[in-house]
């Protein structure tokens, strides 16, 4: 991450951690989240639902209103990743989200189609068939 920072600010670019909304978190064992197979994703959604995650998006929410702002994971892709959750979550509090594929190319971020929302919650239930 070091050199990472570096090299953006040689170009004059600010870089931030924000471990508050970070991945690679555990789901609960009473998880709500059943909807998401994949348990990191799952863990990432539980992580939503707690005030630690709150605090993390109103910071994450408030650079953004300052500074143009991106949010980078290993991932490459967004649909393989927390920040498709992180989309969601940002989406449902009015804020404009774009996922970067590429030098050119911004796609649109939509809300997950078996999301629920209640307030500002996010959650993924397993839907009956």
């Amino acid at each position: 991450m070091d050199r990472l920072a570096g090299s953006l600010a040689a170009t004059g670019i600010d870089c931030q951690q924000l471990p508050g909304l970070g991945g690679l978190r555990k789901p609960a064992e009473d998880s709500i989240n059943t909807g998401r197979h994949n348990t990191s994703c799952r863990g990432y959604a539980d992580y939503m639902q707690t005030a630690s995650f709150e605090e993390a998006i109103d910071e994450l929410i408030a650079l953004a209103a300052e500074h143009v702002t991106v949010i980078m994971c290993a991932e490459a892709v967004f649909w393989r990743c927390h920040r498709r959750l992180l989309a969601d979550a940002l989406l449902v509090r009015g804020i404009d989200v774009q996922h970067i594929m590429g030098a050119t190319r911004l796609i649109p971020a939509a809300m997950t189609s078996f999301a629920t929302v209640h307030r500002r919650r996010v959650t993924y239930p397993l839907m009956e068939v």
